[in-house]
């Protein structure tokens, strides 16, 4: 979860802000982790109609607060009573993550990270990382390449200045047992070639889900994993709607398992 805030008026918003309408002030981002927060559920929604974009029904839609009384929506297959309300609610981890990018790619790719259970970030520190992002050799300025841009900024920061690491981007000639940590960072969407780096032991992809009739926009996330097959298996099942989840996925996962229709498929 991600508020942009006037530390000055105290005034929030869920949209990159620069100055503060009201006083000026230079804005802050107020980022809840989703595998360290406490939440508790405010509220919930069961629904009970299929959609389009949501097939598979029932599922509930939770109302979470973090400490700072932010609240956010949480899809989840489970069911829940008026006797859950006021209790915590634990984000667990997974072989996979999958987190919906909402205008910042930082917060994405650091919730995305922590999700994964057999990562620890702090362990990197002062270790050598080289980032595989063919992309941004490109010419052309497409928007496969600006998305791509925007990650690698986003993987520096929370590697080199939130971690203490030293990070490398495509490192002509590197010699990749020098390197404690190669990322691979795809772009992948419908029917387009995936470039993924070889000898990656991260893979960090952008998909964009373009929508199908009457959904309103596309989708875009993020899907972290220590192999390529199993992002690109996810990305394959949730696009076709076929398929079967043999991994357990953290994050937004319900966003993934509720556009498949078939019954066998679990998370």
């Amino acid at each position: 979860m991600i508020r942009w805030l006037c530390t000055k008026c105290n005034l929030k918003w869920i949209h990159p802000v620069d100055v503060c309408i009201n006083c000026n002030s230079k804005i802050e981002k107020q980022i809840s982790i989703l595998a360290d927060a406490k939440y508790t559920i405010a509220g919930f929604s069961e629904i009970t109609v299929p959609s389009t974009l949501h097939p598979r029904v029932p599922y509930t839609v939770l109302l979470l607060k973090d400490k700072h009384g932010n609240l956010m929506p949480k899809k989840i297959m489970r069911r829940f009573t008026d006797a859950d309300i006021g209790k915590e609610f634990v984000f667990e981890k997974g072989d996979v993550a999958i987190i919906k990018v909402k205008y910042d790619y930082y917060a994405a790719i650091l919730n995305a990270l922590l999700l994964l259970q057999d990562l620890d970030l702090i362990s990197y520190k002062n270790k050598r990382i080289l980032v595989h992002a063919e992309l941004l050799d490109d010419k052309k300025e497409t928007l496969e390449k600006k998305s791509q841009l925007q990650m690698v900024d986003a993987i520096k920061q929370i590697f080199e200045k939130d971690a203490g690491c030293i990070v490398d981007v495509n490192s002509k000639n590197a010699d990749i047992a020098e390197y404690n940590l190669v990322i691979d960072v795809p772009f992948m969407r419908v029917n387009a070639q995936v470039i993924s780096g070889k000898n990656s032991t991260l893979t960090l992809a952008n998909a964009i889900f373009a929508p199908n009739k009457d959904e309103p926009t596309h989708l875009n996330m993020i899907i972290a994993a220590r192999n390529f097959e199993d992002v690109n298996s996810i990305f394959d099942i949730i696009t076709t709607g076929k398929g079967e989840f043999k991994c357990k996925i953290a994050g937004d996962e319900l966003e993934a398992n509720i556009r498949v229709t078939q019954e066998n498929n679990t998370i």
